[in-house]
């Protein structure tokens, strides 16, 4: 078996562009967990994996005020060098205003297996615009959600 990198990504992280951030949230049966995204001068593109057993349903929202919430420590791939973003993401943000641009709902997996959610959620983000990626749980029971994700300011 053959492995074939990406020589354009392979060279992103050579150069300190990529940024990435893994946890895992537990969201309660009808309750929603929200990411706040701040972005800064420069438009950013922005992917996220997210795995999860529970059917959860996927919000994002744009041009949105954001209050409260922890700033997520941001990890840039390339460990040899000292970059840094200005980027900011928030867990456990709330907001107010904006406009919804993408809803989608994960499915829940089938006896235990996991279901993803990514590809839709990768958008380019605009510059000097909040938004807010909200996880809603539609089950009945407690949610273990597993999140990833990317970004590269362009």
């Amino acid at each position: 078996m053959s492995i074939f990198i990406n020589d354009t990504l392979q060279q992103q992280i050579e150069r300190g562009e990529i940024w990435t951030q893994s946890f895992q949230l537990q969201i309660a049966s009808q309750g929603t967990s929200r990411l706040g995204i701040e972005v800064d001068s420069n438009p950013t593109a922005l992917l996220f994996d997210v795995f999860t057993e529970a059917q959860i349903k996927v919000t994002i929202e744009e041009a949105v005020t954001i209050t409260g919430g922890s700033i997520l420590p941001n990890i840039n791939m390339e460990r040899n060098g000292s970059y840094s973003t200005s980027v900011v993401i928030k867990g456990s943000a709330t907001r107010t205003g904006g406009s919804v641009i993408l809803t989608s709902t994960i499915p829940g997996g089938l006896s235990g297996s996991l279901s993803q959610f990514s590809g839709d959620a990768g958008l380019i983000l605009k510059a000097n615009t909040d938004y807010v990626y909200s996880f809603a749980n539609e089950s009945n029971n407690e949610a273990d959600v597993s999140i990833s994700y990317y970004f590269r300011e362009l």
